[in-house]
């Protein structure tokens, strides 16, 4: 699953607060789903920086934007 496409939240705090309850819940679910993860404001390379990933999960894709040639 891809948790969300080109997320954009007023903080980048709020989208890693919500990564971490949906992240919570799907492992609860299907421990063993690849799940991708995208950073805040459109999936930008330049706020991946401020992504929490959620920690010991080695499942996890991370995923950028880059729309420049």
């Amino acid at each position: 699953y891809e948790l969300l496409n080109e997320p954009v939240a007023e903080e980048h705090e709020q989208w890693n607060q919500l990564i971490a309850k949906v992240h919570k819940a799907l492992r609860e679910l299907e421990p063993q789903r690849t799940l991708v993860i995208g950073s805040n404001l459109w999936q930008g390379h330049q706020t991946i920086k401020y992504l929490k990933v959620p920690e010991g999960d080695k499942n996890i894709i991370l995923s950028f934007h880059f729309y420049n040639p």
